[in-house]
C-alpha cells in the first residue's frame, strides 16, 4: 500500500523532480522514503502521476521550457 508524489514547484520558480513514497503499512503515521529513479526528467508541477507494475508515469504539466501538455515520462524506480 504505497502513495507516490513526484515533482511539484513550492516556491513559484524551483521545478522539483524527486520521488517519494508513502508506506500505509509502516506503523502507526505511516513513513515517508525517497525513491531515486535514472534520469528523472526536469522537475514540473500540474502533472499527472500514474502507476504501472514497474514503472510510474507523468503526463502532462509544466516544466521549465513551458508546458508540457502531450508528453507521458516514464519514471523508473529504485526499490
Amino acid at each position: 500500500n504505497l502513495m507516490y508524489m513526484w515533482g511539484g514547484q513550492p516556491d513559484g520558480s524551483t521545478y522539483l523532480n524527486d520521488i517519494w513514497s508513502y508506506d500505509y503499512n509502516a506503523g502507526p503515521g505511516g513513513t515517508w522514503l525517497v525513491k531515486l529513479g535514472a534520469n528523472p526528467p526536469f522537475g514540473r508541477y500540474g502533472h499527472t502521476l500514474f502507476p504501472t507494475t514497474q514503472e510510474l508515469f507523468v503526463f502532462g504539466g509544466v516544466d521549465p521550457a513551458g508546458p508540457a501538455t502531450f508528453t507521458a515520462v516514464p519514471l523508473l524506480l529504485q526499490s
